[in-house]
């Protein structure tokens, strides 16, 4: 289950940085906080898995230069013996 939360929270991250948003998981103590838990009316007991920070970058976000894939990849031929 908690595998599950992660890659969905971590979709998130990639779905908004797609769409040209900033994003940032940073969950720490206030996951623990039973302010916060029952603030989003959640159970003490209860757990958060993340914390995820949506909104605009700061200042223009220059694509990265990425590698051609031929340059970095090859054919795969098999196990091998």
């Amino acid at each position: 289950r908690i595998a599950s939360e992660a890659a969905a929270a971590q979709n998130m991250l990639l779905a908004a940085h797609g769409l040209g948003l900033a994003g940032k998981w940073a969950t720490g103590k206030n996951a623990y906080s039973p302010t916060i838990k029952a603030g989003l009316g959640l159970a003490v007991d209860d757990e958060i898995v993340a914390i995820l920070y949506f909104g605009a970058y700061a200042h223009d976000h220059p694509s990265t230069e990425r590698p051609d894939h031929r340059d970095v990849t090859r054919a795969w031929t098999g196990p091998a013996a």
